[in-house]
């Protein structure tokens, strides 16, 4: 549960710990807890000291973010256990950050595809959708192809009337 970085305390609790660094005390453990989490949840100004560090600077001066540098931090002291960290570790997590960055901005990139999709008339594929079918409710074809179709496209229920509609 605790690191080197932490000692016992004398207070006659097994679970209290001090960190050397800071002198923040932590008791009430979970067996689950993670020393690295619980410190930098209850002394923020800890993740603040080792931002100073001149590994953390050195990427921050070549253009990384205080906040993104310090995520790099935490996840680092999660993973190893240890502080004592150096520029090609935290630059290794920023590399994995920004990969997780790219995949997720594909993958928003595609939902907006398969959105603006979604809006085509399914007749023409050319126009936006703006005839919802009476009585079926299914909006799926532009204004200039509604007028030829007696069957809605979807369901094949016959259409009774239409209303245009305004999507933004």
């Amino acid at each position: 549960m605790t690191s080197t970085l932490f000692h016992s305390s004398y207070t006659g609790k097994e679970d209290v710990v001090f960190c050397y660094h800071c002198g923040q005390g932590l008791k009430s453990w979970d067996p689950d807890d993670n020393v690295w989490v619980e410190h930098a949840r209850w002394a923020p100004h800890y993740l603040n000291s080792l931002l100073q560090t001149i590994a953390a600077e050195s990427l921050i001066l070549n253009g990384y973010s205080k906040e993104l540098v310090g995520k790099s931090i935490r996840i680092f002291l999660v993973k190893e256990g240890r502080e004592n960290f150096n520029s090609t570790d935290l630059m290794k997590i920023l590399l994995q950050l920004e990969d997780d960055q790219q995949v997720e901005a594909k993958s928003l990139i595609e939902e907006n595809r398969q959105l603006k999709e979604q809006t085509l008339c399914k007749i023409c594929l050319d126009e936006s959708v703006s005839m919802v079918f009476l009585p079926c409710g299914h909006l799926c074809c532009c204004s200039q192809c509604a007028p030829a179709l007696r069957k809605c496209p979807i369901c094949r229920v016959f259409v009774r009337g239409t209303v245009k509609t305004y999507l933004n």
